[in-house]
């Protein structure tokens, strides 16, 4: 193994264990709190202490977590921040649910401005557990979840192009255990004169500490998915977050708030810029899934330990038929000179990751329609001296779903005005495979693709000369 293999490989077991051992993380953009300057001070996420081992293309993801419900009493003028949160400003509440008489309890005062101990007790009584209470603490944190520097991304125009710009979505707060939750320091200072968003932000993060009590979130989830591939680490997020999101919904209705994160996060996931996307997902999706499985979230345990979705596609589309990744035998060589296969940089993406790259560059309704039938898919990595370059092939239920990823994926490279598109080619093979090529023209003009059935070969060929004719499956302008 090469020394830059042997570094993706360390990254990705420590990112794995740091996941796994280190907890969960809430992404907030803190829209509706922002200064009334419109700048925005913090991204919205929210790590969780639960263990989410992590694969080289991706970190522990997280996205935002509070928000009003369907934008209730939030100006209909809102700007954009370079982090591509939500700046609006509103009068905060001056009466709280959670500002009445302090409740008795485990949770000593923290000075936070919301009774801890009451949204502790009515979260834990919402989930049906006798979890004890975690600690509260409030530190300056600097974590981001959801991070998109990879080049595979970058190909895929889900980075920051900006000097010295972020990806991924800061942290509110953090649940780093069953025991502890840590709040973000700026957090207190942005929801201090906001005690029903702040209730709101501790429901969330309570219900990571209880998801890993009960070890829904550890044993149960991780004794079924292997989390070795993007795809299963997006499922995994979308399973925790989203049951954290719904939660805090359940939390508010029960405390008759106006208040809703699924809301904030259907806002946050339509207009966040393109580098935030991929992190507020799994809140956003996730949390959808829940709302159309569950009717209470005293349920919430039952879809960790029996009722497991099977893929990423099935939390886009609960009510699809077949949701299972299909039985594919992909491969893959390098048989030109100064090029090599990086087999640890191969994963599968899955259906989610498919909608965040259509979302970045098209209308969500577009992504909605063409992630259905999506039967499973193989990133493949390729080196030269000069860099990374990538064949990620796709297989699709039926051929009419195949067509419409293929025109939906195409229209996205006309949309994007930065110079990674035209590095883009894609091609189909067979009837229900289309392979997307990332890289410079002569490594995309020198592969061959060779698919039928279940079964799609792709090979780097010395010269383009060698290369077998496939379909190119883009506007004229690009096949170049």
């Amino acid at each position: 193994m090469n020394l830059r293999g042997l570094k993706i490989l360390t990254l990705v077991v420590g990112l794995a264990v740091f996941v796994v051992l280190g907890g969960c993380s809430m992404p907030t953009s803190f829209g509706d709190d922002a200064d009334s300057d419109g700048e925005n001070q913090l991204g919205t996420e929210t790590p969780e202490a639960i263990d989410t081992p992590t694969t080289h293309n991706q970190s522990a993801s997280d996205s935002p977590e509070d928000g009003d419900r369907d934008g209730d009493s939030v100006s209909d003028n809102k700007s954009r921040t370079p982090d591509g949160n939500d700046t609006e400003s509103e009068d905060a509440e001056s009466g709280s649910a959670t500002a009445t008489e302090a409740t008795s309890g485990p949770i000593t005062n923290t000075g936070l401005a919301v009774d801890e101990n009451r949204v502790y007790n009515l979260t834990r009584d919402l989930l049906g557990s006798d979890a004890d209470a975690p600690t509260v603490s409030v530190e300056e944190l600097d974590y981001r979840s959801g991070q998109t520097d990879r080049p595979f991304f970058e190909y895929m125009g889900l980075t920051n192009e900006s000097d010295g710009g972020t990806t991924g979505a800061a942290a509110a707060a953090v649940a780093r255990g069953p025991d502890s939750v840590v709040v973000n320091e700026e957090a207190v200072e942005q929801y201090r004169n906001s005690t029903d968003r702040f209730g709101l932000l501790l429901a969330h993060e309570f219900t990571h500490t209880v998801q890993m009590d009960e070890g829904w979130s550890r044993s149960a989830l991780l004794g079924k998915l292997d989390l070795s591939t993007s795809e299963s680490l997006m499922l995994y997020r979308s399973l925790v977050e989203g049951g954290a999101v719904f939660t805090a919904d359940q939390y508010a209705d029960s405390m008759d708030l106006d208040l809703s994160q699924v809301s904030r996060f259907d806002r946050q996931y339509d207009d966040a810029p393109v580098e935030q996307v991929y992190a507020y997902a799994p809140y956003h999706h996730g949390g959808h899934y829940f709302e159309s499985v569950l009717d209470s979230a005293s349920e919430l345990g039952s879809v960790y330990t029996d009722d497991t979705p099977p893929s990423t596609e099935a939390i886009l589309h609960p009510t699809y038929n077949d949701t299972a990744p299909s039985e594919v035998a992909f491969s893959a060589e390098a048989n030109r000179e100064g090029w090599t296969r990086q087999r640890s940089g191969d994963d599968r993406l899955g259906a989610l990751f498919v909608h965040v790259a259509l979302t970045a560059h098209a209308e969500g309704t577009v992504a909605d329609e063409a992630t259905k039938g999506w039967g499973n898919d193989q990133l493949f990595r390729y080196r030269n001296e000069n860099g990374s370059a990538f064949a990620w092939a796709t297989h699709w239920d039926t051929p009419d779903d195949a067509t419409e990823f293929a025109e939906a994926f195409n229209r996205t490279l006309t949309s994007r005005a930065d110079d990674d598109a035209s590095d883009i080619a894609v091609r189909r093979a067979g009837n229900r495979s289309v392979v997307v090529l990332a890289g410079p023209q002569g490594f995309r003009d020198a592969i061959a693709v060779d698919g039928e059935n279940n079964s799609l070969d792709i090979v780097l060929q010395q010269s383009a000369d060698e290369s077998a004719s496939s379909q190119i499956d883009r506007p004229a302008e690009y096949n170049k």
